[in-house]
């Protein structure tokens, strides 16, 4: 019988080890993140003011493997940001952990982040397509800021 060294053992362990993971690996782990255009609308209430509809004709939306950005902008300079990860399917995603959304209007930032709320619902997803609608609850410090009877559509 043949006897070996330990640190012949300890490299035919990293060699198996080596082997082992490499061949675990899916044939890739880059995408190419796909970015098309669309438009979105919603009806935003600021604190206790009238809520009023805007609609965000420059959109764009990306996919890169499951993170999807909705980016949209209103001829008043108003923007919206939507920010949702796992989003494999069509459903409900909460804005919670690290989905989120911001509105951004007059220089104020509005965000989610932290004490906000609310969901966006995928109704229509591919590649290079995405459909839904959403609700936002979000603050800008204390300050109160609604985003309701909302909707997007993006692609082809």
């Amino acid at each position: 019988m043949i006897k070996f060294s330990s640190s012949i053992k300890a490299i035919a362990v990293i060699v198996i080890l080596s082997l082992t993971v490499n061949s675990c690996k899916k044939g890739s782990d880059t995408t190419t993140p796909t970015t098309v255009a669309g438009s979105a609308s919603a009806s935003v209430k600021v604190g206790s003011g009238t809520a009023a509809d805007v609609s965000f004709n420059a959109a764009t939306f990306t996919n890169n493997a499951g993170t999807i950005d909705i980016v949209a902008t209103s001829t008043s300079g108003a923007k919206l940001t939507i920010h949702a990860t796992g989003v494999m399917a069509t459903g409900a995603y909460n804005f919670t952990g690290s989905n989120s959304t911001v509105f951004v209007s007059g220089g104020t930032t509005y965000t989610t982040v932290g004490s906000g709320g609310g969901n966006v619902t995928i109704t229509t997803l591919s590649t290079d397509k995405v459909e839904g609608t959403f609700l936002v609850e979000a603050f800008a410090g204390s300050v109160y800021c609604g985003l309701s009877s909302g909707k997007f559509t993006a692609g082809k």
